[in-house]
């Protein structure tokens, strides 16, 4: 599995490395040692691709440390014989270690005015090397710099971000429209959280980790984050022995839908039989029951009305080995009795989606009586709710606001956004696959009802979201190759899951 940090976490590194014998200046020399490494190569691939050498290169530097990697990369170039050009575009270097690199260019042309010749060299360069904010960047670019930014993304140069291409957010993966579109970013120690994360992905182009000679005894161990490969979220399908049994693939409890949300209660119960429990049971209002029997034969049914009793749920929580509930419930206090019933009562791990989170925000202490192991699985919106926030800050603040969460009530997080965050117990883990095609209604109710489907089949809820995450948007990426992503459905996506889950078993 590949390994991320926060910013914060990388910071800690660089300090710890620092008190210990490896100075900040050594790491910065050595971050441009890397950085003008991976510039030699990749002015050799322009030179072949050209067919010519490399005539001129454009280091973009700003005002801090991520400049100063940019000045010392300068100065290796041109005692390499490169024409090198430094363009400060936030002015003059302003950390002491910036400073410190600056004097040290001697016979580099430097400018930092954005003029005829300036916008000349950085058009017409055949490598331009963003160090421009690096990793300390948050926000929007302010309207001044704009230009350069677009004049750096129109420019046919081969483009290398240091550490993050600036203008994206390495923790959030959030990034202003303007920034920069890296052929290539190289990236210092571990690769860090928001680079794996869009839309920022799209912007790193290929991605360097190099060792700048950071101990790994450095990093926090207190919280990983981690992304797993294909091949071993390959492994986290539950076994399907010969000669097994509906019974030996789990029994699941649905609680969903409502005179509103018929189609929340078929997609998550489809979903959920598509990715292999033995047994479903969807309660839901007789109307729901009613409209869906006719098509859905593969389940059973237990009608759950308003106004009744959530008791009547008891035998069939009892015998569940997962329950989900939330989908497309309705928020009042029938559905708030049903979710506090389920929290207290059941044994079995539990996984709340949608209405259910809704239900939850109204009174955050249900979840202080769980006795057993409970998924929360909130879009940013529903994140936000959850902690008492506002959207904006749910989604600069998402893995931030995941662990709070996770740790105060003791539960795991299912973050939804473009990529998903998994966290639990100073843990989590990271996936990305979908498109587009899953930007509508209905794709948070599959994936509810495909993580409870390997929840029941025991499945480490964990490794359960991993593998509901990644089948939900392998199946649309899979789809995408041959249909619109704006026209394809949930139901598609449902047709497709046993093809999706036949490549993933080979």
């Amino acid at each position: 599995m590949k390994k991320y940090l926060t910013v914060s976490q990388m910071v800690e590194c660089e300090k710890r490395s620092d008190k210990n014998g490896l100075s900040l200046s050594q790491l910065m020399d050595n971050a441009a040692l890397a950085l003008y490494r991976e510039v030699l190569n990749a002015a050799h691939k322009v030179s072949c691709k050209k067919g010519e050498s490399v005539r001129s290169i454009v280091i973009i530097a700003g005002k801090g440390n991520n400049g100063g990697d940019g000045l010392v990369c300068a100065r290796l170039l041109k005692e390499s014989g490169f024409k090198v050009c430094v363009f400060l575009a936030l002015g003059k270097p302003s950390t002491e270690l910036s400073k410190a690199a600056f004097k040290k260019l001697k016979g580099i042309d430097i400018l930092d005015t954005l003029d005829e010749q300036a916008t000349s060299l950085i058009y017409n360069a055949d490598i331009l090397v963003d160090c421009i904010f690096g990793t300390g960047f948050g926000g929007s670019l302010r309207e001044n710099i704009l230009p350069l930014f677009s004049l750096i993304n129109i420019s046919g140069a081969f483009k290398i971000a240091c550490d993050i291409p600036s203008g994206c957010n390495a923790d959030t993966g959030l990034c202003d429209k303007l920034s920069v579109r890296a052929d290539m970013t190289v990236t210092f120690h571990r690769p860090k959280i928001g680079m794996a994360l869009s839309p920022a992905r799209e912007y790193c182009g290929e991605i360097r980790v190099c060792d700048i000679g950071i101990d790994k005894q450095y990093e926090n161990a207190d919280f990983c984050i981690y992304e797993p490969d294909i091949s071993g979220i390959k492994k986290l399908l539950p076994e399907r022995p010969v000669g097994a049994h509906k019974g030996d693939f789990g029994r699941l409890l649905i609680i969903a839908g409502s005179d509103n949300y018929y189609g929340a209660a078929a997609l998550c119960t489809n979903a959920a039989l598509r990715c292999g429990v033995g047994i479903a049971q969807l309660a839901a209002p007789q109307g729901v029951i009613s409209a869906l029997a006719g098509n859905m034969y593969e389940c059973t049914y237990l009608p759950f009305n308003e106004g009744d009793s959530a008791e009547i749920l008891l035998s069939a929580i009892n015998k569940a080995s997962a329950v989900l509930i939330g989908c497309g419930i309705g928020v009042n206090d029938h559905s708030m009795a049903a979710v506090r019933y389920v929290i207290e009562n059941a044994a079995c791990p539990v996984i709340i989606d949608a209405d259910g989170l809704n239900c939850l925000a109204q009174d955050m202490s249900i979840l202080n009586g769980h006795k057993s192991e409970i998924a929360l699985t909130p879009h940013i919106g529903e994140l936000a709710r959850l902690c008492g926030a506002d959207s904006k800050t749910a989604l600069d603040k998402r893995l931030e606001l995941a662990k709070g969460l996770s740790e105060k009530y003791d539960v795991t997080v299912v973050s939804k956004s473009a990529g998903t965050l998994i966290v639990s117990r100073g843990r989590a883990l990271m996936t990305n696959y979908g498109n587009t095609a899953l930007s509508k209604g209905g794709s948070g109710d599959m994936l509810a009802g495909m993580i409870s489907s390997f929840v029941s089949q025991r499945a480490d809820v964990r490794e359960a979201a991993v593998l509901g995450s990644y089948l939900l948007g392998a199946a649309a990426e899979k789809l995408s190759q041959t249909l619109s992503e704006r026209g394809i459905l949930a139901r598609d996506i449902l047709d497709s899951l046993p093809r999706i889950l036949f490549d993933t078993e080979e």
